[in-house]
């Protein structure tokens, strides 16, 4: 690449990011030519009629806005070789520098070296008709083009004003809504449009350009809460997030270079959801909504298993498990939330002699999601001290509202090991092409469900009529389909009759194989084959009879 002056490069960094489109181009004829992007428009506001200029570093990325009828001045790097330029579209070369030894009204070319001052090297060019028009250059007039400057002609500039193809908006996070950011989408940062207690305050980012990609003329920024209990305030991001506002609207004077909007509730810990609208010289330019989080009101548990005193499939002895989500008055899920055992409600008798309380809090997801479920790490869990039913409790204080404890109550059953079990289908018959369903029941020796989580061993099974099982039977698994008790789903297939199946689970208190009847029989109206071939059977015999019969009535005469 050619030396370029210092103004051009400026110039180049200033707007290297703004290209109007790709063209391709190929590879210069010899390193001494000119190469891509060795022609560069000279600056816009030195240009009357010139809407935007874009100098790209790479072939096909240069490129202006201009109104019909206005000049605009193209500047060449020096090129030790020969030189050819050539114009199609709505455009002509008024005129040339002296560097250039032929110009017409869509070419010139030099045989000779291209110097780099204004006086040698400038060409300047006339838009014509609203339309387009493109700059190529090269070696030669047969040689082939290197880069393409293309040439926008419009019938008035529309540039300072709002556009909002390069107009941009998102949620963040209070550390991004500093100045020096540069948006190219409309994506929000993940989890921005959530604010917790702890946050307190919503955040949104914006960056507005006219419709070249260049900045606005400075006008009234308007943010207002449309919908919520918030309030508002707007600023040019200027190194720190702006200040909490104190009212439902906010206005700042501002080109929305780089601007910032913060959402606060009116009142902490009293939950809302607050739409905020940005608005550019009265139009509105971005719209956003955050849900602001209360203070824990609740605790919702769910998917508790049955306990065991025995180990489980994780590992774990004597304990049950369970999710549960810490939510605040609105019902939203609040994030990562550990519980506690409510050791004084769990102290009485008919608690403490079963169980001594939940033995790990689990947290609530990061998302506001529930405890991890017994397949994930860490669920929450209860401990189980000896067999029985009761229900305990559980508490959480939120650590921005302390003078309030939540908490919550739930049944929970603890049981021993495996001792008895049963097999049952969930029909006596079935049609073919149906799912059966196996039930695999569990009971301690006190006739308790067996634990959730208790493997059901090795296991053999056979069931004609039936396809292969949907998950086919292992040792590893548990009795987790409800309060002990373990679900297998068969394909019916098309045989029909009536079948028997078995069961077995082995190493385990009972271990004699469970046997099941059951029938496989259409229930369609359709005329089966069998039917239709049994109908003509029997219409043959008839007639074969009556022929029979008419035979011996003539034989008689």
């Amino acid at each position: 690449m050619s030396t370029k002056t210092n103004f051009k490069r400026v110039a180049l960094v200033a707007v290297a990011s703004l290209g109007l489109g790709v063209l391709t181009s190929v590879a210069p004829a010899n390193a001494a030519d000119w190469i891509a992007a060795d022609l560069d428009f000279t600056a816009a506001a030195a240009q009357p009629g010139v809407c935007s200029v874009t100098n790209g570093t790479t072939a096909g990325t240069t490129s202006a806005v201009v109104v019909a009828g206005s000049r605009i001045n193209v500047e060449a790097a020096a090129a030790t070789g020969s030189a050819y330029v050539s114009i199609s579209g709505n455009a002509t070369i008024e005129s040339a520098g002296t560097g250039y030894e032929a110009v017409t009204l869509t070419t010139l070319s030099s045989a000779d070296a291209i110097a780099t001052t204004s006086t040698v090297s400038d060409f300047v060019v006339r838009a014509g008709a609203v339309g387009s028009a493109v700059i190529y250059y090269s070696s030669s007039s047969t040689a082939a083009s290197v880069d393409a400057l293309s040439i926008t002609i419009v019938a008035a500039c529309t540039n300072r004003a709002y556009s909002g193809t390069y107009s941009f908006y998102k949620a963040v996070d209070a550390a991004t809504a500093v100045s020096g950011f540069t948006l190219a989408d409309n994506i929000d940062a993940t989890g921005a449009t959530t604010v917790t207690t702890t946050e307190g305050s919503g955040y949104m980012i914006a960056q507005l350009r006219d419709a070249y990609n260049g900045t606005l003329s400075s006008k009234a920024v308007v943010a207002t809460v449309t919908k919520g209990e918030a309030y508002v305030n707007v600023a040019d991001a200027a190194g720190s997030a702006p200040a909490a506002g104190s009212a439902k609207t906010a206005v700042v004077p501002s080109t929305g270079d780089e601007l910032a909007v913060r959402v606060t509730p009116i009142t902490a810990g009293t939950p809302t959801v607050a739409t905020v609208e940005l608005a550019y010289n009265g139009v509105v330019v971005a719209t956003k909504s955050f849900t602001f989080q209360g203070y824990a009101d609740s605790i919702v548990v769910t998917d508790v298993t049955v306990g065991s005193l025995g180990t489980d499939a994780l590992s774990g002895t004597g304990k049950g498990y369970f999710r549960y989500q810490v939510k605040d008055s609105a019902g939203n899920a609040l994030y990562s939330r550990a519980i506690a055992n409510d050791t004084t409600a769990n102290a009485v008798t008919s608690i403490s002699s079963i169980t001594t309380g939940i033995s790990v809090a689990g947290t609530t997801s990061s998302t506001g999601g529930k405890s991890p479920a017994v397949t994930e790490a860490s669920p929450a869990s209860y401990a189980c001290v000896d067999v029985g039913a009761t229900k305990i409790n559980v508490q959480y204080i939120d650590p921005n509202n302390i003078t309030k404890t939540v908490k919550a109550s739930f049944n929970i059953l603890c049981s021993d090991v495996l001792d008895t079990w049963t097999a049952s289908m969930d029909k006596a018959s079935y049609s073919p092409g149906e799912i059966a369903t196996l039930t695999i029941s569990g009971k301690d020796e006190n006739g308790l469900a067996v634990g959730s989580l208790q493997a059901i061993g090795t296991v053999t099974y056979s069931f004609g009529g039936l396809g292969l099982p949907v998950t086919a039977p292992t040792p590893t698994d548990t009795f987790a389909s409800g309060a002990g008790i373990k679900t297998y789903q068969f394909p019916v297939g098309t045989t029909e009759g009536s079948f028997v199946g078995t069961f077995q689970i082995a190493g385990d208190t009972d271990t004699t194989a469970k046997t099941l009847q059951y029938k496989v029989a259409s229930t369609s109206t359709a005329v089966s084959m069998a039917d239709v071939l049994k109908a003509i059977v029997s219409l043959i015999a008839s007639i074969n009879k009556q022929i029979a019969a008419l035979q011996k009535a003539l034989l008689k005469r």
